[in-house]
């Protein structure tokens, strides 16, 4: 009996380490797909101050828009973790989008070559950085199961692991770089 209760103990003592290696091997797949969508994203976010000295003299009007789309930079620049940033760069796709849309108010400043040539440069970011975010939801779905789900959440609470935060896209924002695509949130 005693032989028993020794395996059975190992055999548990086993299993709470195979999750806690299965947990934070999800983890560390996350922060790894994160490391893939941050360099894109920052790509994209180093054209935006461009375009907005382009523009600003004819966004005077709307300068709400700007001081939006330069707060949501700062707070994702200001971001210290991967939950963190991506939910600050889901809030900079916003404000861009917003941004966008007050500068198809104004189709002579829109009509520029050089606004245009920004403009279509930010659209091109998009395929990457859309790629990339569907791969790092990807992981923070396969991720936040298993720490939400089964026996592996008791032990994701003890071993402090909480669900991490997906980089969500608003159809607003996807629409305004003329995306189109659907894949967000997976």
């Amino acid at each position: 009996m005693k032989k028993l209760l020794i395996i059975i103990l190992i055999l548990a003592v086993i299993y709470v380490a195979w999750t806690h290696h299965r947990i934070a091997a999800a983890s560390a797949q996350v922060d790894s797909q994160w490391a893939l969508v941050n360099p894109q994203f920052q790509i994209r976010m180093a054209l935006m101050p461009s375009l907005e000295i382009l523009i600003q003299p004819a966004l005077a009007t709307t300068s709400e828009v700007v001081a939006d789309l330069d707060e949501a930079r700062a707070d994702y620049n200001a971001a210290s973790s991967t939950d963190l940033k991506a939910e600050t760069a889901g809030e900079v796709e916003s404000a861009y989008a917003a941004f966008v849309t007050a500068l198809a108010q104004y189709p002579q400043t829109a009509a520029r070559a050089d606004v245009q040539a920004l403009v279509s440069q930010i659209q091109t970011t998009e395929s990457p950085v859309s790629i990339q975010r569907t791969s790092y939801n990807e992981a923070v779905r396969s991720y936040n199961t298993l720490v939400t789900s089964g026996p592996s959440s008791v032990f994701a609470h003890l071993f402090g692991y909480v669900p991490r935060a997906y980089f969500d896209s608003p159809e607003s924002a996807e629409a305004a770089v003329g995306s189109g695509t659907q894949e967000n949130r997976v």
